[in-house]
């Protein structure tokens, strides 16, 4: 805007531009939009994986090729139909590992989560140690407040400088020389900013399914005999296949249970 005459002009070079953040209130907190990102980056993932699958939908992973199994349905709409899972990429890669039906994968579940019962004990001690000491983000949230104070400085200081040039007539290549000066300490600072900011966000999320790990864990005192959607939902984070005699449960807090005795059925 011309301040002799109040009229609006669209920037058509005449200035340097340059973004700006956390200049004035946004409309929503910043809280409240990284929740949003994470729930659209979930969502968009459930839906390129999940579909109406179930609870194992993106979760059993290929030990060959790294892909993701797949449900299928043999003998569809017959009194033989047999629900199961298998390496999507099988007959691109060539992948040797074997199919699970869906009735061995619950039972599999079954006996590592009672092999993780009969340790519960030392596991929970464990992992609330070790919680308390990698997840606190305490001297992350002081440097951010450290950094967040640098880079409103920086702003501060390049606002300045496009203000008094504007209104001043001031000698270009100095200028120029200046703004280029901040701008680049400007970048640096907001790098800095989002690296720590990625690295608080990232030990809340690992520390809020930890968490939901141990409370899970700690209510299971007994063994149990059946599947239950709940548990696998609480407590596994993946399985890894890599033959009928090796089926890894990778569970939320990186303990990984080798099981075996997936044997092989005809279709």
């Amino acid at each position: 805007m011309d301040f002799l005459t109040k009229k609006k002009k669209v920037n058509e070079g005449e200035v340097p531009q340059f973004y700006v953040e956390q200049s004035h209130p946004g409309i929503v907190t910043p809280e409240v939009f990284d929740l949003v990102q994470d729930e659209i980056k979930r969502s968009t993932t459930e839906t390129k994986y999940h579909s109406t699958a179930g609870c194992f939908a993106s979760q059993i992973v290929c030990g060959e090729c790294g892909g993701r199994y797949g449900r299928r349905v043999w003998h569809k709409n017959t009194s033989h139909s047999k629900l199961l899972w298998q390496c999507n990429s099988r007959y691109n890669t060539h992948c040797k590992t074997p199919h699970i039906y869906d009735d061995d994968l619950q039972q599999l579940f079954v006996e590592a989560v009672n092999r993780l019962i009969t340790n519960r004990a030392v596991i929970l001690r464990q992992l609330r140690e070790t919680e308390r000491m990698i997840f606190d983000v305490s001297a992350l949230e002081s440097d951010m407040e450290a950094i967040a104070a640098e880079e409103r400085v920086v702003s501060g200081l390049l606002r300045a400088l496009i203000e008094e040039n504007a209104h001043t007539a001031l000698n270009q290549v100095d200028y120029h020389k200046q703004f280029d000066a901040l701008d680049t300490r400007h970048n640096a600072v907001k790098k800095r900013l989002s690296e720590v900011s990625g690295q608080i966000r990232d030990k809340t999320e690992r520390r809020k399914k930890m968490g939901a790990f141990i409370r899970a864990l700690g209510k299971q005192d007994e063994w149990i005999t059946k599947f239950y959607e709940r548990l696998w939902r609480a407590l596994v984070d993946h399985v890894e296949v890599y033959s009928r005699k090796d089926i890894r449960f990778i569970f939320r807090d990186g303990t990984c249970i080798k099981v075996s005795g997936c044997k092989e059925r005809t279709a």
